[in-house]
């Protein structure tokens, strides 16, 4: 779905030594962050992280206490930023009137003729899909129409960077699925920078590929989603991102490629990418997803080192899968298919065999 006409291509944005504070409180701390021009960045983390104010700043609403923002390469005045950049909140009040209206509203505070500003309005929404919905009184829309609409309003000036504040909360999944693909195109089209605040991984997943981890109002990890999601900082970022095995373990032995570790009297190995010698404590991180379920008596190895015995404590009906909590000698989660647990006969207290491999353990110091 094409969603707007090409405009120049986004914006980049440099954060150094940001902080934000209210009263004697610090409620966000940001040392440094770069956001390249037409990237694609979410920013997760729980309620309260800092999410929404950094997003404020970026969008010229809200001046720093501490820092520099620049956009662009240039230190950001907050008039030029908010003409170059479009905040979509959480809640996006629809205005009196009709839909059109409320579209062509942003182009009229600019000094631009009603008409021009409806005429705008109207090929927006003829190429978003939203031409029947243009007569129609902003008051009358359903949420997800409302948040199509509240989309279509901040495109409709051409930004540079579009910035997203969970633009999907209360929001049914078709509605969703119209959003989605509005948002990809009006990104790919204009070659728009994208910053997306949500709380949810799947949605960081579908629009971006870099990801920002906001925590108690600190940022605690950035980078490439995949690495991210790989190779999570500490167990608050490795839970939060659905890494649900967090164990700590000892180290017992250092090998060729890895170590061995010692879990509540388990024995697991793990691979290392660059093998040196290491001791102490770990924390050993890993998804549901990387945990194997195979029948008791399958005891066959192939490429995995840890096939560990395990009884089924509960299972958890999830989208698209069954969360299977087990006790291996020590709580883990597996992630398997509704056939699989037809297959193995899963059920409270059915043995079965968990099997991991080496190189799916994440190893961060405790």
């Amino acid at each position: 779905m094409v969603v707007a006409a090409a405009a120049a291509a986004g914006i980049g944005f440099e954060i150094e030594g940001l902080e934000v504070t209210r009263g004697a409180r610090t409620v966000l701390r940001v040392p440094s962050l770069s956001i390249a021009p037409g990237e694609t960045l979410a920013i997760v983390g729980p309620n309260g992280a800092g999410k929404s104010t950094l997003l404020s700043i970026l969008a010229g609403l809200e001046a720093p206490s501490r820092g520099q923002v620049r956009i662009g390469g240039n230190a950001a005045e907050r008039l030029a930023a908010r003409r170059r950049v479009a905040l979509l909140p959480q809640d996006a009040p629809m205005l009196a009137g009709s839909v059109a209206s409320n579209i062509a509203a942003p182009l009229a505070l600019r000094g631009i003729s009603r008409a021009e500003s409806l005429s705008r309005a109207s090929a927006l929404l003829e190429r978003m899909g939203l031409s029947p919905l243009a007569a129609r009184q902003a008051a009358q829309l359903s949420g997800g129409e409302a948040r199509r609409v509240a989309l279509a309003r901040a495109l409709v000036t051409e930004p540079e960077a579009l910035l997203l504040d969970e633009p999907f909360n209360g929001v049914d999944d078709p509605a969703r699925e119209l959003l989605v693909a509005d948002i990809l195109a009006s990104v790919r089209l204009a070659q728009r920078t994208l910053i997306l605040v949500t709380q949810r991984r799947d949605e960081a997943l579908r629009l971006a590929t870099r990801l920002v981890v906001m925590w108690n109002g600190e940022l605690r990890q950035s980078g490439p989603m995949q690495d991210v999601l790989a190779h999570p900082v500490d167990p608050d970022v490795a839970r939060f991102l659905g890494l649900e095995n967090v164990l700590k373990g000892r180290v017992t032995a250092n090998t060729a490629d890895g170590v061995v570790l010692d879990v509540q009297g388990v024995t697991l190995h793990a691979s290392v990418a660059r093998p040196r010698p290491i001791s102490g404590e770990l924390w050993i991180v890993f998804s549901p997803e990387q945990v194997e379920l195979r029948a008791l008596h399958d005891a066959s190895r192939g490429s995995a080192r840890n096939l560990l015995p395990a009884t089924v404590v509960s299972l958890l009906p999830r989208e698209g899968r069954v969360e299977v909590s087990l006790d291996a000698g020590f709580p883990i989660v597996a992630a398997v298919t509704r056939a699989a647990v037809d297959e193995l006969a899963l059920a409270p207290g059915v043995r079965v065999r968990a099997v991991l491999k080496a190189t799916a353990l994440h190893l961060v110091p405790a």
